[in-house]
Formats: structure tokens, sequence, C-alpha cells
């Protein structure tokens, strides 16, 4: 047991969390993504040459385009088959972690079937989990990301 403590406190983990809700009074469908902060800057990083010192004074201009881009090549949702365009909303910190929001829009009112593809951070991280929500009028489904399964659907 006392080997299993110390496998668990040494090793590291890597996962996000993030919750997509449609929102029936605005007909989209809502993403807020938690990031670790630190693994978002790496993986951000490994695509420019520069520093981007996510929530710090001196965090780069550039920051926000940069995570836009990712998450619009990492970050996808169709709705019964017809891929949607994400809109990045916008970015806060918290603690050691970013959140992320997006938004969806113009669904159709219906929904059946929403497919994610959801491969934030695998591209950098081997180890890396993305634990997905899904909410359609009460209705819930969770799925669960990783770097050899990053498409995955949830039936409403």
């Amino acid at each position: 047991m006392f080997f299993n403590i110390l496998f668990l406190a040494i090793h590291t983990f890597y996962i996000s969390i993030t919750q997509v809700q449609y929102n029936e009074d605005t007909d989209a469908i809502e993403v807020s993504m938690k990031l670790f902060t630190d693994d978002l800057e790496k993986a951000l990083e490994a695509r420019t040459t520069e520093r981007l010192y996510l929530n710090t004074e001196k965090e780069n201009k550039k920051a926000d385009l940069l995570l836009r881009e990712y998450l619009k090549r990492h970050f996808k949702i169709t709705v019964d088959d017809k891929e949607h365009e994400i809109n990045f909303l916008g970015k806060e910190y918290e603690d050691d972690a970013t959140w992320c929001y997006i938004e969806v829009k113009n669904i159709g009112g219906k929904l059946e079937k929403i497919n994610i593809q959801n491969s934030t951070l695998t591209d950098t991280f081997d180890g890396q989990a993305n634990l997905v929500h899904c909410s359609y009028k009460g209705k819930k489904k969770s799925l669960l990301f990783k770097k050899d399964s990053s498409s995955k659907d949830a039936i409403f």
C-alpha cells in the first residue's frame, strides 16, 4: 500500500475537464474547458518561437490568437452529422488553471447526436486525458478522450 501511495505522489497526471451544454434560449452550445495553465503554455509554445508567459504581467499579446487557433484545430463539434464552427469567446485564469470559453451558434433546436473531437494537449502529453460532460435538455453524458481515442459521440 505504501508503494501505491508513493507512486501516486510522484506520478504526474494530465487531465482537462470540459462542460458542453446546449442553451435553448440562445440555440447555442456553450463550452467551458478547464486546462492546467502550465500544460497549455507548453502546448502553445511548441507552435511558436516566442514565450507566452500565460497568467503573468508579461503575457504575450499573441496568446489569445494562438489559443484560438489551437482550439479550432484540436476541439471540434459536429451536431447530427453537421460540423459547426467553434467561436472562441475568451479565457480566464483561476489559480493554476485556465478556463477557455467556446460557443457554437445556430444549432437548430433539436439535437440527437453530438460528435466531439477533442485532442487538446494529447499532442504534447502522451498521458493526457480529456473528460467531457455533455448536457442537453436535462440529459447528461460523459465522454473520456485520450491520445488514441479523440472522437466520440454523445447520443441523446
